[in-house]
């Protein structure tokens, strides 16, 4: 097991339901993409790097990188 699948496994069971919490699942005006960027930054927000993000959602990294500098962009204009 890789060190970034040691830190995604430590992520208990009552961190994900405080997460999930914080956003509705199925929401309809929410497309699959705008809820995998939500799940993408309450990870950040956890404090878990871009690496373990894409491990845990099964995304590229690349992908993760991405929605960091879409909000980026979003927020600063």
């Amino acid at each position: 097991m890789t060190s970034v699948s040691v830190e995604c496994a430590r992520t208990s069971v009552a961190d994900r339901a405080a997460l999930n919490d914080a956003f509705p699942k199925k929401v309809a005006s929410v497309d699959m993409w705008t809820r995998k960027a939500q799940e993408v930054l309450l990870l950040e927000a956890a404090g878990k790097s871009a690496d373990c993000i894409a491990e845990e959602l099964g995304l590229s990294r690349a992908s993760v990188l991405r929605i960091f500098r879409f909000v980026e962009r979003a927020s600063a204009g």
